[in-house]
């Protein structure tokens, strides 16, 4: 069977391109099951989506693949309807996050498609498609839903991959072209850059967060590094480890780090953490192999909206993790967002005192993003705040406050809030000693486009 595992969005940000790392999982264990398995990026192409559609088409799949994410319904009806329209004979699959959480509007939604796969699709893709070679009318595949005659079929899901060790680490070669021109890289850091996942799944239970299973599961420490070294020996020295929380076992971590230490390897890292998860200990070991950024979901500086989101931190936990972090001589990113039920101006008034107090090296902020099968979501529906839904016909919702009218208005603190942080003589001085001097002429272009955004408003 010929399989095409397509990735039809854009992912080019002004600070980074990152590699569809959770296709390249896949098409690691379909080609190791026997498939002729392809893997396109609409990153790599300079006519984007619909050069990825014609190379797609040229490739002749029997199979067609594509993940879903709630934000992105639109590009995929426009991805689904292309590919159908080239490839009228192929069997159409979506997996991912939001059909995880919608299977049955998703195939109401997209009548190109022909199976949904529920969950970490590692091992039921293989076997989705080992069935369709053999012309099964009905597979029995766990997660699996279609339309049968009644409506919709859904098979009983399994448990998500327990032992992450035995599933194959990605092979970046089928995208090496991609990584060869560096399409994937990280402002102020070498290229090609990359991404590694060494864990699923997370033990906290945040209320506007969706996982496809609230467990954690972790590879090992040797898993790990022999997938470091493997890219390693490509040339490929950034990395980014894509955990929700890398540090959610101190000891596992510990042996991460001084497996890379006796490799001897030479790397430059971030790594994602959460502030209760953090001390001296850890921090001096990563940086002693390479780490040179930590990442917090901070996600407010207000005390009220943390526990209202049950992220089991406090502003004080907040303000120790980036101290330790910036006094460990690392660089300390902060995520954020504003729009959470409960939300004032008295406590965005808040977040901007904690972000201007303890001044992590950068910020990323949002706005909630109320997905499908969130405590958030279902609070919000309940309350009658949700504002629009799901759908690739509308936009994307959010969730009201009785003290605003739309969205535009969190926006407009954001970016006033962002323009007092960036431009702090503190703030802009670490910046520039951080990654000013590092940055090539391409990334150049992507910083300058940030701060004209910032200033400009």
């Amino acid at each position: 069977m010929r399989v095409a595992l397509a990735y039809p969005y854009t992912k080019k940000l002004d600070h980074q391109c990152n590699p569809p790392l959770a296709l390249l999982y896949l098409a690691t264990s379909l080609r190791d099951r026997g498939a002729d398995v392809a893997v396109f990026d609409a990153d790599g192409f300079d006519g984007g989506r619909g050069e990825l559609v014609a190379q797609v088409a040229d490739f002749r799949p029997d199979v067609v693949g594509l993940p879903t994410f709630s934000e992105e319904l639109p590009v995929l009806r426009e991805a689904a309807r292309q590919v159908r329209s080239r490839l009228p004979r192929a069997a159409i699959v979506v997996g991912g996050p939001h059909a995880t959480a919608c299977p049955h509007e998703t195939l109401d939604w997209f009548p190109e498609v022909d199976w949904l796969l529920r969950g970490e699709a590692d091992y039921t893709l293989c076997d989705l498609v080992d069935q369709l070679g053999r012309n099964v009318a009905r597979p029995e595949v766990p997660g699996l839903c279609y339309r049968g005659e009644d409506g919709h079929v859904e098979v009983p899901p399994t448990e998500n991959p327990r032992d992450l060790d035995v599933i194959p680490i990605p092979d970046r070669k089928m995208l090496w072209e991609n990584y060869r021109k560096g399409t994937y890289w990280k402002v102020g850091r070498r290229t090609p850059a990359d991404m590694i996942i060494t864990s699923r799944g997370c033990p906290f239970n945040c209320n506007f967060c969706f996982k496809m299973e609230r467990g954690y599961r972790a590879r090992s420490a040797k898993n790990v590094v022999h997938e470091l070294v493997y890219l390693a020996s490509l040339g490929i020295t950034t990395i980014d480890f894509e955990d929700d929380l890398f540090t959610g076992s101190k000891a596992r971590c510990l042996e991460i780090c001084r497996m890379i230490g006796e490799a001897g390897l030479k790397l430059d890292l971030k790594v994602r953490s959460h502030v209760r998860k953090i001390d001296e200990e850890l921090l001096q070991a990563m940086k002693g192999i390479g780490v040179k950024a930590v990442v917090f979901g901070i996600e407010s500086g207000s005390g009220t909206m943390l526990k209202a989101m049950n992220k089991k931190a406090t502003v004080e936990d907040n303000y120790r993790a980036v101290r330790l972090t910036k006094q460990a001589g690392l660089m300390c990113y902060a995520d954020l967002f504003f729009g959470y039920p409960g939300e004032t101006p008295e406590t965005i008034a808040e977040t901007r005192k904690f972000l201007l107090k303890a001044r992590p090296t950068a910020v990323n902020f949002a706005i909630l993003m109320p997905f499908p099968c969130t405590t958030v979501y279902q609070q919000a529906k309940n309350a009658g705040t949700l504002v629009s839904d799901w759908s690739p016909d509308t936009p994307a919702p959010f969730v009201r406050l009785p003290w605003i009218s739309d969205g535009k208005v969190l926006w407009d603190y954001v970016h006033e809030i962002l323009r007092a942080f960036y431009t702090h003589p503190a703030v802009a001085l670490s910046m520039l000693w951080h990654k000013g001097f590092k940055i090539g002429p391409r990334q150049w272009h992507g910083a300058f486009q940030f701060m004209k955004r910032i200033l400009r408003r």
